[in-house]
C-alpha cells in the first residue's frame, strides 16, 4: 500500500476563494468491492489508524526494509530492520473539487497533513510498540514526468522527509504494475476527482522521516494538542 493520491504534488491553480471540497463520490457496486478490497489488504498487512482524530490523514504499519538507508541526520536503516510505513487515510483527505486542486485544497491539504505529523509524533513519543523503529517511510506514486522529482524534494524538505531512489527488481516491477491499477481504483473510489491520468506508468520514490526528526521537528507543537489527541483503541485493564 502507498500514499496513492496522484495529485498531491502537483501544480496548483491560484483560485484563493475556491472551496477545498467536492460532491461525495457515488461508489456504486466496484466502489463497495475496492473499499472491501482495501479493508482486507489493510487487515493483512498490519495497517491500522493510531487516532481517533477526523484531521488525521495518515495510518500506519510496521514493515521491514527492504534495503539500507542513511538519513542526513545520521539515522542507520539496515535492510530487514522494522520500520514505520506511512499510508494515506483515503477515507480522511481532502475531496479534490470537479475544477481541479486549486490553492484552497493545497492549503486544507497541507494543514491536515502536517496536524498528522504531530499526533504521530505524539503516538511514536508514547507507545511502546514502536521503540524500536527508528524511521517511518511511505511511497509516493504518480503519473508526469522526472522533473516533478525536483518539486517532490522540496516539498518533503519542508516537512522533514528525504527522498530515496528505490532499487528496482522483475519481481518489483510486477508488483509496481498490479499496484498501478489498486491506486487507479482506489482514486476512483475516495476522490474520483483526483483521476486525470489513466496512466500505469507511474514513478515512485520513497520519502523517509526518522523518528528523531519527528519528534525535534513537530514535538513543540504535539504539548499543544497532546490532550485532545484519542488514542483509537485503548486496551481495557484486566
Amino acid at each position: 500500500m502507498t500514499f496513492v493520491n496522484s495529485r498531491l504534488h502537483e501544480g496548483v491553480r491560484a483560485s484563493p476563494t475556491e472551496a477545498a471540497v467536492s460532491p461525495q463520490p457515488a461508489r456504486g457496486w466496484l466502489g463497495g468491492v475496492i473499499s472491501a478490497i482495501d479493508l482486507v489488504l489493510r487487515y493483512c498487512f498490519g495497517v491500522r489508524q493510531f487516532c481517533a482524530d477526523r484531521r488525521c490523514i495518515i495510518r500506519i504499519g510496521v514493515g521491514t526494509a527492504r534495503q539500507d538507508v542513511r538519513l542526513l541526520d545520521g539515522t542507520q536503516i539496515k535492510r530487514g530492520d522494522a520500520v514505520g510505513e506511512l499510508h494515506f487515510w483515503n477515507e480522511q483527505l481532502p475531496a479534490i473539487p470537479w475544477s481541479g486542486p486549486g490553492f484552497a485544497w493545497a492549503l486544507t491539504m497541507r494543514r491536515q497533513f502536517e496536524h498528522s505529523l504531530v499526533q504521530l509524533a505524539i503516538h511514536a513519543e508514547r507507545n511502546g510498540a514502536l521503540a524500536e523503529i527508528a524511521a517511518f517511510h511511505g511511497e509516493i506514486s504518480f503519473a508526469g514526468p522526472p522533473s516533478r522529482k525536483a518539486k517532490l524534494g522540496s516539498v518533503a524538505a519542508r516537512h522533514g522527509f528525504e527522498v530515496v531512489e528505490r532499487r528496482r527488481s522483475r519481481p518489483g516491477a510486477i508488483h509496481d504494475f498490479f499496484n498501478s491499477v489498486f491506486i487507479l481504483c482506489l482514486i476512483r473510489t475516495f476522490n474520483p476527482a483526483g483521476l486525470t491520468s489513466k496512466s500505469l506508468i507511474r514513478r515512485r520514490y520513497e520519502v523517509w522521516i526518522s523518528k528523531r526528526t519527528l519528534i525535534e521537528q513537530y514535538g513543540a507543537f504535539a504539548d499543544r494538542t497532546r490532550t485532545r489527541s484519542t488514542p483509537a483503541t485503548e486496551p481495557e485493564s484486566a
